[in-house]
């Protein structure tokens, strides 16, 4: 189900310090909306996820996927959550960055009409051969290009 954000009734929070709002659009706009926010069953009073609020907002959206919760759950999201250790948030760090370079590489390659899976030589020996280069110039390019 859906909520417009416009229509979200913000009442006392207990989470006060609101960082790292950019950070999570960035991720929502990766990955989507993992965690729906909670409304309070029959209202549109925002029970949990504020920073989600906020950062849906940020990225444009008017509607926001929600859940209805009959009990005032933010206390216990936030006071119950376990932080990551330093090990874990390294981890956690280095497997986002392999996935966002292989987006990357996935729009790179489909820039340049590469199949999946398809090696760059083979893209570049393609093109330079449509184009008359020889195959001296192909090494280079094809060096240059990885």
């Amino acid at each position: 189900m859906k909520i417009a954000i416009k229509d979200i009734v913000i009442k006392n929070r207990v989470r006060k310090k609101l960082d790292g709002i950019s950070e999570l659009a960035n991720n929502i706009r990766l990955y989507d909306l993992i965690n729906p926010i909670s409304i309070y069953t029959g209202t549109k009073e925002l029970k949990a996820g504020m920073r989600r609020v906020l950062a849906a907002k940020s990225l444009g959206w008017s509607e926001i996927e929600f859940r209805w919760v009959d009990k005032d759950v933010e206390a216990s999201e936030n006071l119950y959550r376990e932080e990551l250790t330093p090990e874990e948030k390294v981890l956690a760090v280095e497997k986002l960055d392999e996935e966002v370079r292989g987006m990357a590489r996935e729009r790179q390659e489909q820039a340049i009409g590469r199949k999946q899976g398809e090696k760059k030589y083979s893209v570049v020996q393609n093109t330079t051969q449509e184009i008359g280069i020889g195959q001296k110039s192909r090494d280079i390019i094809a060096k240059d290009v990885g």
